[in-house]
C-alpha cells in the first residue's frame, strides 16, 4: 500500500479492548490476556469467525487441497507424518540437505510427504539435531516434491538460500544478541548483510481481478502474473500476505473468509514455491486508534487488535495448508509503522511487544518507490496526490533501485528491498531487475538473497529459533517450528 497514507499515531490506554474480526464479530479481551493466549484456541477462534470451514470442499466452496495432496497421520507435535518438521526436515525424501542430523524434537505437523528434503535427517524432527553439516539441497529440491511436503518450509524455498547454514555475518562473528523487539531494521547499509546482497519482497498479495478496472490497478491479477514469472524463472522470493486488506478494491479483498478460487491458487503458490510473511489481515495501521486514521476506521490501537491482526493470518493459511504451516515468524508492517521511526514512535512499545511473540520484524533497506504512485484508484506524481495522466514504468521503478545499489561495494544501499505485488509497473520492473540472465542484477554481478538469509546472519539464528528463544518456549507445547 502506498506509504503516504501514514497518519499521526496516538498512544491508548490500557484496559478492556474489543478486537474487531473482519467487521462482523467482536472479542472482548484485556490487553494482557490476548498476547498471552494459547495460540492455537485463539487461532481456533479466527477461524471459524472469519468462516473458513468453508475452506472444506462441501457447500460449493473451492477445496484448497485435494484429499490425495495429504498423507499424513500425525497432529500438531506428533511426529507421525512425513513433513512439518518430523522425520528429519520440512519433507523427507531422497535429496541432500543442508543439515544432516538426528533430530531430537517431534514434528509440528505430521501434514505430509514429499520427494526431496532441505534438511533430511535420521531422527526424528530436524529442528534440533546432532549431524554433520551438508550440502545445499540438490537432486530434485523442496519445490518439486509430491503431496504437501514442500507446505511446511523453512525460510529457503526451492533451496536456493544463500545462508542454508543458518551462520552469522560477517564470517567468523558471533550472532547479534535478539533484542526485547527483533528485526532486521531500515538501515540503508545493514552491517548484517554482504553488500553484494539484494532480497527482494512483494507486499500485499495476493490480490485479484479489479472490476471495472482502475487507471492503476487496471484489472488487476498483478500478484498471479509476478508469481507465474518468478515461478518460470525458479526463482524463489519472501512475499507478505495479507487476508482481508482493507485498502484495495479487488476480489482478494476478504479471500481470507471467503476462500476465493483464484485468490487461494495464489496462496498455494506462495507457500509450495516461495517464503511468505504475514502482512497482518486488514493492512491497518498498528499502533494507531481507529478514529485517529485517515480515514477512520483503518487503525489498530490496542494489544488484543494487533494479535488479532497477525493470528487472522496464521489461521487462514493454516486452513488452506491444512496444518503445514501453523505460523509464519516473518513479520512486515503495515507501512512500516512504528517501527521504521522506532523506539518513542506513538504506539511503538504496544505494537513490538505483540509481534515480538509471534515473529521477528522485516523492515526495508531501500525502497523501491513502487507504491508512491497512486491514490488507490488513479496514477499520480511521486508522492503526489493529485491524478496525472501518465503512470509510471517499469522502467522508472527499476531506475529507482539501480540508483541506489549501483554496483556491489558502490551503492548507498543495498540489502532488503520493498516491492508490492499489485501494480503493473511492478511487475515491468521485476524482470528488468532481476532476469537470472539479462536482469540489471545479474549483470552487475550481485546475489538475491532471502529474508531468512538475513535474519540467520544478523543472529545466527533461524526466525522461528529467535521468537522461541525469546519467550521461552523451546521444548513446550507452543514451541514454533520451521516456517
Amino acid at each position: 500500500m502506498a506509504r503516504r497514507w501514514v497518519q499521526e499515531s496516538s498512544p491508548c490506554t490500557a484496559g478492556k479492548r474489543t478486537a474487531h474480526v473482519h467487521a462482523s464479530v467482536a472479542l472482548t479481551l484485556s490487553d494482557k490476556s490476548i498476547v498471552n493466549l494459547h495460540r492455537p484456541l485463539l487461532a481456533a477462534c479466527l477461524i471459524s469467525f472469519t468462516s473458513l470451514a468453508r475452506c472444506s470442499s462441501t457447500g460449493g466452496a473451492p477445496s484448497p487441497l485435494g484429499d490425495g495432496d495429504a498423507a499424513a497421520t500425525g497432529g500438531p507435535e506428533s511426529g507421525n507424518g512425513a513433513g512439518g518438521a518430523s522425520s528429519g526436515g520440512v519433507s523427507s525424501g531422497s535429496g541432500s540437505g543442508s543439515r544432516a542430523g538426528n533430530g531430537t524434537r517431534s514434528g509440528n505437523s505430521g501434514s505430509a510427504s514429499g520427494s526431496a528434503s532441505n534438511a533430511s535427517g535420521s531422527g526424528k524432527g530436524g529442528n534440533s539435531g546432532t549431524g554433520t553439516a551438508g550440502s545445499s539441497a540438490s537432486g530434485s529440491g523442496p519445490s518439486s516434491g509430491t503431496g504437501l511436503g514442500n507446505l511446511g518450509g523453512n525460510g529457503c524455498a526451492g533451496g536456493t538460500c544463500l545462508n542454508p547454514t543458518c551462520t552469522p555475518w560477517p564470517t567468523g562473528t558471533k550472532g547479534a544478541a535478539i533484542e526485547t523487539y527483533p528485526g532486521t531494521g531500515f538501515d540503508v547499509q545493514p552491517a548484517f548483510i554482504p553488500n553484494d546482497v539484494i532480497i527482494p519482497t512483494l507486499d500485499d498479495v495476493p490480490d485479484g481481478a479489479v472490476s471495472p478496472p482502475t487507471q492503476a490497478k487496471g484489472a488487476g491479477g498483478w500478484a498471479a502474473l509476478n508469481l507465474s514469472y518468478l515461478d518460470a524463472n525458479k526463482m524463489h522470493w519472501d512475499l507478505f500476505i495479507n487476508t482481508s486488506n482493507d485498502w484495495t478494491a479487488n476480489s482478494c479483498d476478504n479471500w481470507g473468509a471467503s476462500m476465493n478460487a483464484a485468490c487461494v491458487a495464489g496462496a498455494m503458490d506462495i507457500l509450495k514455491l516461495h517464503n511468505p510473511g504475514n502482512h497482518t489481515a486488514h493492512h491497518w495501521h498498528l499502533g494507531t486508534a481507529p478514529a485517529n486514521t485517515v480515514p477512520a476506521g483503518k487503525g489498530c490501537g490496542d494489544a488484543a487488535c494487533v494479535a488479532g491482526e497477525l493470528l487472522g493470518v496464521e489461521s487462514v493459511v493454516s486452513a488452506v495448508s491444512k496444518g503445514a504451516r501453523p505460523h509464519l515468524t516473518r513479520f512486515r508492517a503495515p507501512f512500516g509503522e512504528p517501527y521504521e521511526v522506532g523506539a518513542g514512535a506513538p504506539g511503538y512499545d504496544l505494537v513490538a511487544a505483540v509481534v515480538a511473540r509471534y515473529a521477528v520484524s522485516v523492515g526495508w533497506n531501500l525502497d523501491s518507490t513502487d507504491s508512491l504512485y497512486d491514490d488507490g484508484t488513479n496514477c499520480t506524481a511521486l508522492n503526489g496526490n493529485a491524478p496525472v495522466a501518465t503512470c509510471p514504468t517499469g522502467q522508472d521503478i527499476a531506475h529507482a533501485v539501480e540508483v541506489l545499489i549501483g554496483t556491489p561495494g558502490t551503492g548507498t544501499n543495498y540489502g532488503i528491498v520493498l516491492m508490492h505485488g499489485i501494480f503493473p509497473w511492478t511487475r515491468d520492473a521485476i524482470p528488468l531487475l532481476f532476469d537470472p540472465a539479462t536482469g540489471y542484477l545479474a549483470k552487475n554481478k550481485f546475489r538475491v538473497g532471502t529474508v531468512e538469509d538475513a535474519i540467520c546472519w544478523k543472529y545466527g539464528k533461524h526466525s522461528w529459533d529467535v521468537i522461541n528463544a525469546l519467550n521461552h518456549l523451546k521444548g513446550t507445547p507452543q514451541e514454533l517450528g520451521p516456517n
